[in-house]
């Protein structure tokens, strides 16, 4: 069964409840769909959850719209997704990416931004990381300039509980990993990127910042375990063990599971995917149960994408399941959140018939199997409305953070709903 929430059918209603600036009527206050943004356009990049309900925002502002000027979006909104505060931040090259909160050291409480700056017309990037206090304001900044050459592209933070961070992603600089390719290898295009620093902003000297994947990698998220012990995940389509040969020009990702020591070093990887098609990762997160679920996208040749997932379990040592989720047209999965005891949330892109995208969810089992009254799709016929980050509140209420055209801009859109996906 598929719902789908079209904007032109329910345009009317929504327009109560839709606006960045009304709070909605009062049988509409716990449910919503609401938009956040000044001028120009906007987009949704990621969110937390606070322990009272609250939201915080993150995106990116484009003012004006198309004109490549952005900069950092930041918001918090309450339960009933009212606007508490909004502000700008950073330069007018960046991306926002990412946003962890602080749990230890000197600035418990605040948050840490990722983003990516754009350093020239080639659209080269540099990573840069940005932490503000509980109300958004700016406390200090890091860019990781001078590290690889020519671009390097940070994926995810990773806050850690001696007050540091790691931030997981990729170079072009293809020296980063010092392993000469085979002759049958493709030329090697992006090496892994793992980088740790201090609450100081001092880089870890003893960190392995780099680590197998070669021709082409991405790094997607590195779980702190303990101090001794963490996990990494990502996708990268090099050679491995389980896979016959291939044409030099054929590779294929595959999502890809690493353990790391205490100083980044790697074990054994896991690999999860088939061989040709390309799967790859956007999120993972961990359930209730304590096992891993890893989400992203296959593309078979000559077809468009779908959603792939796997589960991961023993302490990421057994991918234990892996599964193509059939979502019509095609599209990806963006995120993934646990829900309840042993279900959990995958949000992703749905490609509708004219080749534009709309915002889809479910809720699922731990064998991807989908639940009464899901999938769910929102959008508008011919819009491109897409997804960023999904969580489940402690009374199983649904938060979904996208973007969606609004009168010929891009907002940032907030959806709550109820567990059975209603509102």
């Amino acid at each position: 069964m598929r719902v789908r929430f079209n904007w032109i059918v329910a345009l009317s209603f929504m327009l109560l409840i839709l606006s960045c600036d009304t709070d909605g009527g009062e049988a509409y206050k716990d449910y919503f769909i609401k938009y956040y943004g000044l001028d120009g356009d906007h987009y949704g990049a990621d969110m937390i959850i606070n322990a009272d309900g609250s939201i915080i925002i993150l995106g990116t502002s484009e003012f004006p719209a198309n004109s490549g000027s952005r900069r950092i979006y930041l918001a918090k909104a309450d339960a009933e997704g009212n606007t508490l505060w909004e502000k700008l931040l950073g330069d007018y090259s960046e991306n926002a990416k990412d946003i962890e909160p602080i749990i230890a050291g000197t600035y418990t409480g605040g948050y840490m931004i990722l983003s990516n700056k754009v350093i020239d017309i080639a659209g080269n990037t540099v990573i840069k990381v940005l932490r503000v206090d509980a109300d958004g304001n700016k406390i200090d900044s890091l860019e990781l300039a001078g590290i690889y050459q020519p671009s390097n592209f940070g994926n995810s933070i990773t806050t850690l509980a001696d007050g540091g961070f790691i931030v997981t992603g990729n170079t072009t600089d293809t020296e980063a990993l010092d392993i000469i390719n085979e002759s049958i290898d493709p030329p090697d295009q992006t090496d892994l990127l793992s980088l740790r620093y201090s609450q100081s902003f001092i880089a870890d000297p003893s960190w392995q910042k780099s680590f197998g994947g070669e021709p082409e990698v991405m790094g997607v998220k590195i779980i702190e375990i303990s101090p001794t012990q963490f996990y990494f995940a990502g996708y990268s389509n090099a050679v491995h063990s389980g896979e016959g040969p291939v044409p030099a020009t054929n590779y294929d990702f595959n999502f890809w599971f690493v353990r790391l020591s205490g100083v980044g070093s790697n074990s054994s990887p896991l690999y999860s995917g088939d061989q040709i098609d390309q799967e790859k990762m956007n999120a993972i997160a961990k359930s209730a149960l304590g096992e891993y679920f890893a989400v992203g996208s296959v593309t078979a040749p000559g077809e468009n994408p779908r959603v792939f997932a796997s589960r991961i379990v023993g302490n990421f040592s057994n991918v234990e399941d892996k599964e193509v989720i059939d979502i019509g047209e095609g599209g990806e999965a963006i995120s993934v959140a646990a829900s309840g005891a042993n279900k959990i949330l995958i949000l992703g892109n749905v490609i509708t018939v004219g080749g534009s995208r709309d915002i889809w969810v479910t809720k699922a089992t731990r064998d991807f199997d989908s639940q009464l009254g899901f999938p769910i799709t929102f959008g508008a016929e011919g819009n491109d409305d897409t997804a960023s980050a999904v969580a489940e509140l402690p009374n199983g209420d649904i938060v979904i953070l996208g973007t969606m055209n609004l009168v010929n801009q891009n907002k940032i859109a907030l959806i709550k709903l109820k567990a059975n996906g209603e509102f």
